[in-house]
């Protein structure tokens, strides 16, 4: 195979730091989320699939074009944005350096065939369907698809379905570089945290890491203004992407640490929105399972630390527009603080402790 057919949709620069090293190759632990079976393979070996970035000649002719342009824009500039990222000397950062991180991390979202491979499942069913509503009596099928009429016989489906998986993937090419790009726009303005988690816990990525979910429970929308974006970044950090509705903020990189529970949640978002694999350090993929058993779904405990999650996550978006509304230091902000204070979600919550002596320096007493 190709070196430049051989592209990877998560890129190896960001699969190591969930990585061991073992001699000059890196490995990590795989989940099969059909099977459940766990093995170690090479981050060379994971996340890769063969021609997705290659341009057909009729829309370049350098077919290698979107490939050499993720390697350079993305892949080689990764590092770059995980030392930032993690030194925790680093707080202030350029708007240059905010938009890179904006920008290389969000590319997990919109590079990933995800998407394309949903479409080509819903083209597949369209024509299953097709054929068991055709005449068994007549060899021809003639269906209005998405505004193309389709002509053709029986036999020649599967020709016709890899005829149109190609439609798919060209206009995939075509159009998640223009919503990346846009969606980066949307998102620049919107504070950034890295949260390093304490306890017994590891955290996961996946074939698909980048969980987006609204901070009250709304249905999924990709521009709800309540949306906050969590993204792993290794076994122990995870970047945060606040909400639009608390306006423009600085660049800067907030930093806080997070309990084992919040890693625990974020886990689970990770599985349920990978596709196929889900991906760590050796043996943190066998932990998540048991982690699985203990803390399922359906779990007393879990059940609580969710509902804590979105609590906590409601009040917070409160504060901030009480914040907006009156001033960082001010009464009716501090009133806000004492009644989040007693409750049980935020018990030794280290954001809301931070934020109780910022507003007892300033004057205001927080019982």
């Amino acid at each position: 195979m190709d070196k430049l057919d051989h592209q990877h949709f998560i890129p190896k620069s960001y699969l190591k730091n969930f990585a061991q090293r073992k001699k000059d190759k890196k490995f990590v632990e795989i989940l099969n989320l059909k099977t459940k079976e766990t093995r170690l393979v090479s981050t060379r070996s994971i996340c890769v699939k063969s021609g997705l970035y290659t341009l057909p000649k009729k829309i370049t002719n350098d077919p290698y074009h979107l490939e050499n342009f993720y390697a350079k824009n993305v892949d080689e500039a990764y590092q770059e944005v995980y030392d930032l990222l993690t030194n925790e000397g680093v707080t202030e950062i350029s708007k240059r350096q905010k938009h890179k991180i904006i920008y290389t991390l969000l590319s997990l979202y919109f590079r990933t065939p995800k998407f394309l491979n949903g479409l080509n499942k819903l083209t597949d069913e369209s024509l299953d369907k097709a054929l068991m509503l055709a005449d068994p009596n007549n060899d021809k099928i003639s269906i209005d698809f998405l505004g193309q009429k389709l002509n053709f016989f029986k036999h020649q489906t599967d020709d016709i379905k890899k005829e149109l998986h190609e439609q798919n993937r060209e206009e995939f090419l075509t159009t998640h570089l223009e919503q990346w790009q846009k969606f980066v726009t949307y998102k620049y303005h919107c504070a950034i945290s890295v949260f390093r988690i304490e306890g017994d816990v590891e955290l996961i990525t996946s074939d698909n890491p980048v969980v987006i979910h609204s901070a009250t429970g709304n249905r999924f929308h990709l521009y709800d203004p309540t949306n906050i974006i969590e993204i792993p970044l290794d076994r122990r950090r995870f970047l945060f992407i606040y909400p639009n509705t608390e306006g423009k903020s600085p660049p800067k990189i907030y930093r806080s640490i997070r309990d084992k529970f919040f890693g625990l949640s974020l886990n689970f978002q990770v599985q349920k929105k990978a596709e196929q694999w889900i991906i760590g350090f050796p043996s943190s993929c066998v932990k998540h399972l048991a982690d699985q058993e203990k803390y399922g779904e359906n779990n007393e405990e879990n059940l609580k630390m969710v509902e804590s999650f979105q609590q906590r996550a409601k009040l917070m978006i409160e504060l901030l527009s009480v914040m907006k509304r009156h001033g960082y230091f001010s009464i009716e902000a501090a009133e806000k603080v004492k009644q989040m204070k007693t409750l049980d979600c935020f018990k030794n919550d280290h954001d809301l402790e931070e934020l109780i002596q910022e507003l007892q320096q300033h004057g205001f007493t927080i019982n």
